[in-house]
């Protein structure tokens, strides 16, 4: 599994590579600009991310904008919907995320911060990105 983490805030970013990379291989940047230069030179070296952990709040883009510009990215290249980038948000909100959900179409899953590596493994799972062995 290949994943990317966008977040701008050090503490959680490490936190989320030192979880990830026991699962994945993992590029992380610091800004929406990032990811897109990241997310587009990952597909064209047909080596896509299976991943993107993607907080809200970027100095940059916000991380819908982010969702959004990745998605264009994959209709663009015509990547069917079962080859997709997982996306995960991560974020500090406090709303119902369940709630908030539905109003962000293109994302599989959410968190909330301050992330739990328990909580981030059961997405994994959810999202089908974890083997059953």
């Amino acid at each position: 599994m290949r994943a990317l983490i966008v977040e701008d805030d050090d503490t959680t970013r490490l936190l989320l590579n030192a979880i990830l990379s026991r699962y994945a291989t993992c590029d992380s940047v610091q800004n929406g600009a990032q990811a897109l230069e990241a997310c587009q030179k990952a597909m064209q070296n047909g080596q896509p991310y299976d991943l993107i952990t993607l907080d809200l709040v970027l100095p940059d883009y916000d991380g819908l904008e982010v969702l959004r510009r990745v998605r264009a990215l994959e209709r663009e290249r015509q990547v069917a919907s079962r080859d997709a980038v997982r996306v995960l948000i991560v974020t500090g909100a406090r709303e119902d995320p369940d709630a908030e959900h539905e109003f962000q179409p293109g994302c599989e899953a959410w968190l909330l911060k301050p992330l739990r590596e328990r909580s981030l493994v059961e997405k994994l799972g959810e999202l089908g990105l974890l083997s059953a062995a």
